[in-house]
Formats: structure tokens, C-alpha cells, sequence
């Protein structure tokens, strides 16, 4: 029980912490619950993610209940179970109350929906779709509604880097139509424009080219058909302390066409990216060369491939791993700050 408490509940009721702390989402200040056995009941409580507890607490001898004292914060004790005879017979619960969890005490009428609820609404849907396709949600577990600002989410280390990921939510398109390395999308009738579909292939024989073995078309079709109407744009920055910044931003100024409400919104995930490696500025700052992102974000930098294969081979395996929601570009240029 304690490694599924650990391993699977506990962070389980941290994401629906996360989603009930978004203003935008909920919206009438809803509390969370749990319904467990005593231990279960007592783990969550204590990492902050229940209110209050509704005891299962039926089951004397199994192992979340046993030698274990209720949880504090207690509001219901779920603690025996009978049948009910008239015919048809039924089994019903004895609860006991500790009057803690008040109940509702009020019922609000559902009004008429607002232009901004609505428009509120459709970004969450776009953001939810885009990240998505993206694999954002399947891999990190996030299920993130619409709310303009920043969430850090936590550090991976391994393979010679340490890469802090931030995604930002806006109200407005992060980049203009003519900056560099947008790619336009436009699949409202179903079909994949020609141009894009150009694109696609161009940037899966990139992949193919560096020995990439993944479906990149499949992704970036997937990645076209959630966005609709909008464009995606890529970009990466070595900084000043030797650190890299690779940007993924997705927007579009056409909600209408999109969701059936005028509006516009922007997606941008940011990579901070940092070497363990002490070799691997060296061979950043002497390269001359463009910056290939292969494997959805590989830092295999021509200079880098070409200087020391190896070394590409483990930051390409290192986020084929753990950032399979990101995209390769075929070729890009460099920003660099220093």
C-alpha cells in the first residue's frame, strides 16, 4: 500500500491540486476530498492535497486501516455496512459525521454564458488540444487549462544535462508573421496544405538524415491538425553563461475559425538547458555552423555532431527520452548572447 500511496496516489492528487489552484478553472473555489482507507487518507492530507477526509473504514484488518489512527481531519467514517430487509433488500452505510465538512450551503443559478467565459473556454480547448498532440500532456502527466502567465515545472537531470522546462500561456500570438522560422498552418478543410506538407517532409528527412528512428511527419501532422488556423515557430539561444534556450511557440489571432469565438492566444514552451558536461560549450562556442534540433529538441549542433559524435548521441538520447513532445526543425540559426 505505501509504494502505490507514494508512486501513484499522492502524485495523482498533485495534479488535481494544480488544476484546482487555476483561478480560471475553478472558478467557485471548490475544495478537494479524499475517500480512502485511515493511512491513505492521512498521506495525502498531510502533503497538503485533501481538505477533508471520508474515511473508509470498514475494513479493520487490511493494511491501510489496521494499527493505523483516523486521519485528522476527518469528516466522514465510513465504518459498517448492513442490509436493509423490506424486499427488494439493499445494503446501506453507517457514516458517522464529525460535522467538519459543512456541506453546500449554496446553489448558484446558472446564469447566461459571458462572451468572456466563452472566449475563456475556447483557449482552454486550444491549449489542451495543441499540448496534446504535442505528447506534452501524455508525457508529463499536466493537464493544463488556460491562464495567462508561467508554470515551472520541475528539473530533469540525466545525460550531461539539466533541463528546466517553463510553459507560458497569453492572450496574444508570441511572434509576428514574418519572424523567422514560422511555419504557417492552415488545415480548417481537413487537408494538409501543400507548403506545410512540403515542410513536414522536409524537416522528417532532417530526422531521417540523423538516424532519428520516429515518426517526425506523424507528429507535426498531428501538431497541424490541433492548431487549424495559426502557425508554430521555433528558436534557439546559447546564453551568456553557457546554457542553451531552446523555444517552441504556438499561437493563432483566428479563435474564430478555430472554436467559433474571436480571439487569439499563445503557447510557448521554453527549455533552459544546461551541460554537465564542461566539453560541450567548448565545442557550442567554436562552432560556426546553424543549429540542426533533431529529435524533437536535440541539441545536435553541427559543430557538435562533427567534433564529437558521442557526445551528440547522449544529448540526443537524452531527450528522446524525456521530452518526446517536442519537434525537430531542419535547419535554424543561432541567437547567441554572449
Amino acid at each position: 500500500m505505501s509504494y502505490q500511496t507514494e508512486s501513484l496516489i499522492i502524485p495523482y492528487f498533485r495534479q488535481i491540486a494544480n488544476a484546482f489552484r487555476q483561478t480560471a478553472f475553478n472558478t467557485k473555489n471548490y475544495k478537494i476530498g479524499i475517500y480512502g482507507p485511515r493511512e491513505v487518507c492521512r498521506l495525502v492530507s498531510a502533503e497538503g492535497l485533501a481538505e477533508y477526509s471520508f474515511v473508509a473504514d470498514m475494513s479493520t484488518g487490511f493494511s491501510g486501516n489496521l494499527g493505523f489512527p483516523i486521519p485528522s481531519n476527518w469528516a466522514f467514517d465510513q465504518f459498517d455496512e448492513f442490509t436493509f430487509e423490506p424486499s427488494p433488500a439493499f445494503p446501506l452505510d453507517k457514516v458517522a459525521v464529525s460535522g467538519r465538512d459543512g456541506g453546500a450551503r449554496k446553489n448558484d443559478a446558472d446564469g447566461a454564458v459571458t462572451t468572456a467565459a466563452m472566449l475563456q473556454a475556447a483557449r482552454s480547448k486550444f491549449t489542451r488540444r495543441v499540448l496534446s498532440a504535442l505528447g506534452f500532456t501524455e508525457n508529463t502527466g499536466i493537464d493544463l487549462e488556460f491562464e495567462v502567465g508561467e508554470q515551472v515545472l520541475p528539473p530533469v537531470a540525466g545525460g550531461g544535462l539539466i533541463i528546466r522546462p517553463t510553459v507560458k500561456e497569453m492572450v496574444t500570438v508570441p511572434f509576428g508573421d514574418d519572424s523567422f522560422g514560422v511555419i504557417s498552418i492552415d488545415t480548417l478543410n481537413g487537408e494538409i496544405q501543400a507548403g506545410l506538407s512540403e515542410t513536414i517532409s522536409e524537416i522528417q528527412g532532417v530526422s531521417t538524415e540523423a538516424s532519428v528512428n520516429y515518426d517526425v511527419s506523424g507528429i507535426l501532422t498531428d501538431v497541424a491538425y490541433a492548431v487549424r488556423s495559426g502557425a508554430m515557430q521555433y528558436s534557439f539561444t546559447i546564453n551568456s553563461d553557457g546554457s542553451g534556450t531552446f523555444s517552441i511557440s504556438i499561437g493563432t489571432d483566428d479563435l474564430q475559425s478555430v472554436e467559433g469565438v474571436s480571439g487569439t492566444i499563445g503557447i510557448q514552451i521554453d527549455l533552459d538547458i544546461q551541460f554537465t558536461d564542461s566539453t560541450a560549450y567548448q565545442w557550442i562556442e567554436q562552432s560556426e555552423t546553424v543549429v540542426r534540433i533533431v529529435a524533437y529538441v536535440s541539441l545536435a549542433l553541427l559543430g557538435i555532431a562533427q567534433g564529437a559524435p558521442s557526445l551528440a548521441a547522449t544529448v540526443g538520447q537524452f531527450l528522446l527520452e524525456y521530452f518526446k513532445f517536442l519537434i525537430p526543425v531542419p535547419v535554424l540559426g543561432v541567437k547567441t548572447n554572449i
